[in-house]
C-alpha cells in the first residue's frame, strides 16, 4: 500500500482515514464515530468501477486486519441492478 494518508476529524470526534491502495485509482477508507449513542466503525474499498480487482481486495483485507476488524466478517455486496441514465 502507498503511504499517502488523509485524516479528517470534525468537532464531534467523527473521523475518516483515507489511504491510497497499491492499485491505481483505488482507496481504502476507515470511518469511526458515533451514531445515536453507538460507536460505529466502517472500512470500505473504493475504486473507479464495479469490476473486482483481486490485488485491491488483498490490500483491503490487509487494511482491515491492521485496523482491528475481523476479516471473517467482511461482506461483499453484489450489484442488484445496473444503473443506466435515462435519455429522451
Amino acid at each position: 500500500m502507498v503511504t499517502l494518508v488523509i485524516y479528517i476529524r470534525d468537532e464531534s470526534n467523527n473521523q475518516i482515514l483515507i489511504e491510497k491502495a497499491s492499485v491505481r485509482d483505488h482507496w481504502l477508507l476507515l470511518g469511526e464515530g458515533e451514531i445515536h449513542g453507538s460507536q460505529v466503525r466502517v472500512a470500505k474499498l473504493v475504486g473507479p468501477d464495479e469490476e473486482e480487482n483481486p490485488k485491491a481486495f488483498e490490500d483491503y483485507k490487509k487494511f482491515v486486519r491492521l485496523t482491528g476488524f475481523n476479516e471473517d466478517k467482511i461482506k461483499i455486496p453484489g450489484q442488484v441492478e445496473a444503473c443506466t441514465p435515462e435519455h429522451d
